[in-house]
C-alpha cells in the first residue's frame, strides 16, 4: 500500500466533521490511496494529501468513494488556499450527493473566501433546507451577512 498503510487501515477526515455521528468521511481498505491521502491531510501534509487523493479518485469504484474523495480534496485545497479548486471539488461532491448539508456549508465557506457573498448565502440556505438547525451553517450565514453589509467609508478629494 502507498505510504505503508496496512490494508486494514481506516482513515477519517473532513472539514469540521469530528465528533458528528454519520458525517465523517471514512475510507476503507479497498482504496489505499484515498486512505493514505486522508491520513496525509490529517497530518497537515496538504499537498501530499491532495496528490494521493487525486490518484485514489481515479481508482474510486463507487459514488461513496468519489464523494469522500471530493470532500477531502476540498479540504486540502482550502488549506492550500486554492479556493477555485476547492469550489470545483465541492460542486462535484454536491453533484453526487446533493443532500449533503456539510458540502453546502463547505461551498458557502469557499464562496465567502472568494468574496462571492450572495452565492455564499444561497449555499447556506440550501444547506439549511436539509439541516435547519445547523449551528455550523448559521455561523457561515452570519459571517456572509456581516461581510456583505459591512459599512464602507469613502475618503475622497472630490468636492
Amino acid at each position: 500500500a502507498p505510504g505503508g498503510a496496512p490494508d486494514t487501515a481506516r482513515a477519517t477526515a473532513g472539514v469540521g466533521s469530528h465528533g458528528v455521528s454519520g458525517s465523517r468521511t471514512v475510507i476503507g481498505p479497498d482504496n489505499t490511496f484515498l486512505a493514505d491521502g486522508s491520513m496525509a491531510l490529517l497530518a497537515g501534509d496538504y499537498a501530499e494529501g491532495v496528490r494521493l487523493t487525486e490518484i485514489g479518485l481515479r481508482m474510486a469504484r463507487s459514488d461513496s468513494e468519489r464523494s469522500a474523495a471530493y470532500s477531502n480534496l476540498f479540504a486540502g485545497h482550502i488549506k492550500l488556499q486554492h479556493f477555485d479548486l476547492a469550489l470545483e471539488q465541492c460542486d462535484m461532491a454536491l453533484e453526487l450527493k446533493p443532500n449533503q448539508w456539510r458540502a453546502h456549508s463547505n461551498r458557502a465557506n469557499v464562496l465567502l473566501n472568494l468574496g462571492r457573498l450572495e452565492e455564499a448565502e444561497a449555499a447556506v440556505e440550501a444547506g439549511l433546507k436539509i439541516r435547519p438547525n445547523s449551528q455550523t451553517l448559521l455561523r457561515v450565514l452570519d459571517a456572509a451577512r456581516l461581510e456583505r453589509y459591512r459599512p464602507t467609508v469613502t475618503i475622497s478629494d472630490d468636492p
